[in-house]
């Protein structure tokens, strides 16, 4: 379906909402949200590239997560919140709390967190989540492996979107994008090559993103590390699981 830029400016002036994508039911894959294939996103139905949506995408409306829980987050982090984060058990959070802060308020586009697994970085992504939540914002939280299986999905002739639509979409500033793991898929040059652009994108574009590694810094993509060096925060203190 293409949209002239006039259809979509009297869309907007109406107060109606622009089409969305709906992809086609398929019969050999069960999906949890038929809306979105459980991508957690729809892109705007138009092929125009003089529109102001073309590439663009929104978080999918039919999903049903928790209802106080923003997109993608699982159920382990559903109730994370920065009140609920004790930083007398790790006080060497404190650092990495007040950079989370400064991104739920606004005051800071990027937020890098790395260091050992279970204290509490993705529990910190997650609040500013829900942060952005109830600000109205939007907000999609994707497991670096499970992205990436994804866009792999998405790979053939028959599929309804391609890896470069979806990292396009994806790369959209409308939104929170946390990025859980970084550096606990599989390294193979496909697969950096496809978080590199994801991650380049959402830097040339200014759209507010937050990663976290369980991996030392000196293991994630230079390129990656130099886009995002104002955002990384190195996190230290006892595993709390």
């Amino acid at each position: 379906m293409v949209r002239s830029l006039g259809d979509v400016l009297n869309a907007e002036t109406q107060g109606q909402k622009p089409t969305l994508e709906r992809y086609a039911s398929d019969g050999d894959v069960e999906y949890d949200c038929e809306g979105c294939h459980d991508a957690k996103f729809v892109g705007y139905a138009t092929n125009d590239i003089r529109d102001p949506l073309f590439g663009k995408a929104r978080v999918c409306q039919d999903c049903k997560p928790p209802s106080d829980t923003a997109r993608g987050v699982p159920r382990r982090f559903a109730g994370s919140s920065f009140e609920g984060f004790d930083l007398t058990k790790n006080p060497s959070m404190e650092p990495a709390f007040k950079a989370a802060e400064r991104v739920a308020k606004g005051e800071q586009a990027t937020l890098f967190l790395y260091g050992r697994a279970g204290i509490g970085k993705t529990h910190l992504a997650v609040a500013v989540l829900q942060e952005w939540r109830r600000r109205d914002g939007a907000g999609l939280f994707y497991e670096v492996p499970e992205l990436l299986a994804y866009l792999r999905r998405c790979i053939g002739d028959d599929e309804d979107e391609t890896p470069d639509m979806v990292i396009v979409r994806l790369s959209s500033p409308d939104f929170l994008l946390v990025l859980d793991d970084l550096g606990a898929h599989s390294q193979t040059e496909w697969a950096e090559e496809q978080l590199f652009r994801l991650l380049n994108r959402r830097y040339t574009e200014y759209a507010p993103t937050i990663i976290t590694a369980n991996v030392g810094v000196e293991n994630i993509d230079q390129r990656i590390r130099s886009r995002y060096r104002e955002g990384l925060v190195p996190c230290e203190g006892k595993d709390q699981r």
